[in-house]
């Protein structure tokens, strides 16, 4: 299937492992320049290096926080330099702190706000004025099927989850006269670094082998298993192409049939 990506700008957030690195890597193989974004510059390298061997296209990594507004303002900037635009978001930083309303601190709270909300809204604003002057845009938020079902021990991302669901679908509305298509995709045990480190916290607060907590994780999946990035990675390929030309503000499950909600 052609889907009408070569020549497109995309920035990837959270680009240098897990479904970034898989989306960056998807991006790249249908013909598009991507930026990487992360905080660590030695894997960030290595990840583009393998990128644009795989691939052949143009890579760049750029070294940023996601909490701190004016490294968001310069990745921008960097891309739109280097590629002469944007026509891509992939907001995709984000990270999950295990917990309870008791026992989660505030600042914890506080810096998952500011990563997985304020960041991609900050990333949003920034790459208005690049893609208006394109002629339009897609955007992608990676949020969870917590958002939707929330999970009791991961209480504050629960709550993030849902305010980026309900971001996406104001951001469509809004953007829509521009030409700019946003959805949101809620995920479910996919299976990342981060789900490895998830998975070893939780077998130690648990008791339980790393084998047990890693099949608790997927119990609910009537797939029995968990997601591997690169299906994350195919669906949001498509919905950045001229294929997915008429889905704008739609909240897709990627969640293996865990959530049973409506």
């Amino acid at each position: 299937m052609e889907l009408g990506l070569k020549g497109k700008v995309a920035i990837v957030t959270g680009g240098s492992m897990g479904i970034g690195r898989a989306v960056a890597r998807e991006l790249a193989q249908e013909g598009c320049a991507v930026s990487i974004c992360a905080r660590g510059r030695e894997r960030l390298e290595q990840v583009a290096e393998e990128i644009r061997q795989a691939t052949g296209a143009k890579v760049l990594p750029l070294v940023a926080d996601m909490t701190r507004p004016p490294d968001i303002l310069r990745i921008v900037d960097e891309t739109v330099k280097s590629f002469s635009g944007v026509d891509i978001l992939i907001a995709n930083a984000g990270l999950s702190y295990r917990g309870t309303i008791e026992t989660l601190p505030e600042e914890k709270w506080y810096y998952d706000i500011e990563l997985s909300l304020m960041g991609v809204v900050r990333c949003v604003k920034a790459v208005l004025p690049p893609m208006r002057q394109r002629g339009g845009g897609r955007i992608v938020i990676m949020a969870a099927v917590a958002g939707m079902a929330p999970l009791i021990h991961i209480p504050g991302t629960s709550a993030i989850n849902a305010a980026q669901i309900s971001l996406g679908k104001t951001l469509s509305k809004e953007l829509a006269k521009d030409k700019i298509l946003v959805n949101t995709l809620n995920l479910g045990p996919i299976w990342t670094e981060l789900a490895e480190e998830n998975c070893r916290q939780l077998a130690r607060d648990q008791g339980i082998s790393f084998e047990e907590a890693r099949r608790r994780r997927c119990q609910h999946t009537v797939l029995g298993r968990n997601g591997d990035p690169e299906e994350v990675a195919a669906i949001t390929a498509f919905l950045c192409s001229e294929r997915a030309s008429f889905i704008t503000g739609a909240a897709i499950e990627v969640d293996g049939g865990s959530s049973s909600y409506m």
